[in-house]
């Protein structure tokens, strides 16, 4: 483990990374170098601010240290950057649990569902929430509940509206100091989440890139990687949910990486391969559309629909 170590070292002095830096302190804390890991999360946060999953490590050091008010802040912060950081969010229900708030420790297990359902992990520590609320004896609850939540009735016209994961508190001290975005207005009733009849927004350029030839799915993401509209051919359905998630995540590398270079972040960016393509179109309050489409589609056709879209629906 010493000589890992000291590779990883040497690797983030000379190309650093957020996984080289989750990796290193990962392994000093299995090798109990308390001080020395959370140090190096703190570097990384210093170069990675959006680095979601340090943040649940230097959680895990506090928990280990004795400092849970400090551990509670840093997974709402994890939390804050990556709704769907699964270890945060585990980690983050068994703080709130321990801190008598059950019935607050419940509602994060099931956002966990919402991204992770039927998990028997978390199905099985929701019976022992549940169990505890109502006065079982620690102990009684066996196993997981067989079945699980009916996810709400598919929309009509295709469109997904999955369910909204409410955004942790900010943390004091964050260092997030974007500008809270302005809120998506109401779109009208066709299946679009909020919508509201004769609301009067229009809808056309969004279905516009969503019917466009070799568009299998699209998806506007708000800035916590949260599905705010979606639309899905029969090739695309169902899918909309993980492409606003790999969407996010690569959106975050990509930051990253430009960041390094010392470049600006880039509003679109495009992943191709021989099946298909991922196409991110963002502005600057950190609302994007995204869309999968086939390989033959051309980004620049996209990307004049797709920022359209935006403008349409107020995303200014």
């Amino acid at each position: 483990m010493e000589s890992e170590i000291d590779r990883l070292r040497k690797k983030v002095e000379n190309f650093p990374s957020p996984s080289s830096y989750n990796r290193l302190a990962e392994l000093l804390h299995l090798a109990k170098q308390e001080a020395d890991a959370e140090a190096v999360c703190r570097k990384c946060l210093k170069e990675f601010p959006r680095n979601s999953q340090v943040y649940a490590l230097i959680a895990d050091i506090q928990l280990g240290t004795g400092r849970k008010a400090e551990a509670g802040e840093s997974l709402r912060a994890a939390l804050e950057r990556d709704g769907r950081n699964y270890a945060a969010a585990r980690m983050y229900a068994d703080w709130l649990a321990e801190n008598r708030d059950i019935p607050g420790a419940m509602a994060q297990l099931k956002q966990v569902l919402a991204f992770r359902p039927a998990d028997p992990a978390v199905l099985k520590r929701l019976a022992e929430l549940e169990a505890q609320l109502k006065g079982v004896p620690a102990g009684a609850v066996q196993r997981a509940p067989t079945t699980t939540p009916r996810p709400p009735a598919a929309p009509p016209t295709g469109l997904t509206a999955p369910p909204t994961l409410p955004r942790p508190p900010t943390p004091a001290g964050s260092e997030r100091r974007s500008a809270t975005p302005a809120p998506m207005p109401a779109a009208s009733s066709s299946g679009v989440r909020g919508a509201t009849p004769g609301s009067g927004v229009r809808r056309s350029a969004f279905d516009t890139l969503a019917a466009e030839g070799g568009v299998r799915a699209a998806v506007v993401v708000d800035p916590t990687g949260q599905v705010v509209l979606a639309r899905a051919t029969t090739a695309g359905a169902g899918k909309e949910d993980a492409l606003a998630a790999y969407a996010a995540t690569i959106g975050g590398a990509v930051g990253d990486l430009a960041a390094l270079a010392g470049f600006p972040n880039p509003s679109s960016w495009v992943l191709g391969a021989e099946q298909g393509q991922v196409l991110a179109f963002r502005r600057d309050n950190g609302f994007s559309v995204v869309a999968l489409a086939e390989p033959s589609v051309r980004p620049a056709m996209l990307e004049l629909r797709a920022r359209q879209a935006l403008i349409d629906l107020g995303a200014t």
